[in-house]
């Protein structure tokens, strides 16, 4: 299998993708393409995956990764899920992302094996040298962005969101992720405050450039927003998911599944429930607000004022910075937000 890909690496055109990732990767890693079922089968059965009478039929894309290569791979016994993570962001390749974040996803899926496992779809087996995850394949069923658009959310459905934090919050670990929290601290709590950072948020919205104007400037808040930067960058005792938020979950038959957990780190838990809150009230559904104190295990030893600190910011960034959600708001509705937002941080 190395031999057959070290061959294949020459003839590579320059600047490529698969050019990028060789730069980063071993000689004998597998770069994941979609239709590329020959080299696929050749590296599944490397590695033992593969029955001796399972063919594979096709590999194609499943969603549009935003961080990581997706592909959902199809034989004639079976689907699975195999996830690659790339020196780059996949949405935007232009911004360089932590190489080994599918070697700290698989740690995390180890992790949660006797607490949140269920909430997750199956690890079957990580290949370290190509950092690609293999997964149980949960279907055709995607995440839950509709809510953006006034999708439903049912009440079973938001207590099984704070049920799987419960159980993933009694998980105690030291698990650094430092790279991914660098990564992830600069887009919440850095870039979306500079005052000239050459992205234009009239391209999105018009208007919403000035409003950001307004909150950049506001240097209270931009004081705020730092603390609680170095307090996201922390050590901390309990396991998170790093980026709960509805792309991160999954609604299937037999209810919710969370994916994507690569920013996963030890940290506060005030971290996670304040995401979930913002996101919450981004899509219109904060009247349920009380879900958390009745349905979290752990609400009456958190610090509420961190949660709504993090929502805020949560909330900034969604809409002033790179990380834009799938929704179709007019400047009103985003500067209620935006507004409603400030006053959560400097609560």
């Amino acid at each position: 299998m190395g031999q057959h890909v070290s061959e294949s690496r020459s003839q590579i055109a320059p600047f490529s993708k698969k050019a990028r990732f060789y730069e980063r990767a071993a000689p004998g890693a597998f770069f994941l393409e979609a239709g590329d079922t020959g080299a696929l089968d050749r590296f599944l059965r490397g590695r033992n995956w593969l029955e001796e009478d399972e063919r594979l039929l096709s590999a194609e894309l499943a969603g549009q990764g935003n961080m990581n290569y997706i592909l959902r791979a199809i034989t004639n016994l079976r689907t699975f899920i195999l996830k690659q993570s790339r020196p780059w962001v996949e949405k935007y390749s232009d911004i360089a992302a932590p190489f080994d974040r599918a070697l700290v996803e698989a740690e995390f899926y180890h992790l949660v094996a006797g607490t949140a496992a269920d909430f997750m779809p199956k690890f079957h087996w990580v290949d370290d040298e190509s950092r690609i995850l293999c997964l149980e394949d949960l279907g055709m069923a995607g995440d839950c962005s509709t809510l953006y658009a006034g999708a439903p959310l049912s009440l079973e459905a938001e207590k099984q969101l704070y049920q799987f934090l419960s159980l993933l919050h009694r998980s105690r670990s030291r698990l650094s992720n430092r790279e991914m929290r660098e990564l992830n601290h600069f887009h919440i709590f850095v870039f979306p405050f500079v005052l000239d950072n050459n992205f234009d948020l009239n391209l999105i919205t018009p208007g919403l450039q000035q409003l950001a104007e307004i909150i950049k400037n506001n240097h209270a808040l931009r004081r705020r927003v730092s603390e609680l930067g170095e307090i996201y960058l922390g050590e901390g005792d309990y396991l998170l998911h790093g980026d709960f938020f509805p792309g991160s979950w999954l609604l299937v038959e037999s209810g919710i599944k969370v994916i994507d957990p690569e920013f996963g780190f030890a940290g506060p838990r005030e971290f996670d429930l304040g995401v979930l809150s913002a996101h919450l009230h981004i899509a219109g559904l904060s009247n349920r607000s009380s879900a958390a104190e009745i349905h979290y295990s752990h609400w009456k030893e958190l610090d509420s004022q961190l949660v709504r600190g993090f929502a805020g910011v949560e909330i900034l960034r969604r809409l002033l910075g790179v990380a834009q959600l799938p929704i179709h708001f007019n400047l009103q509705r985003k500067q209620l937000l935006l507004e409603e937002a400030v006053k959560q941080v400097l609560a």
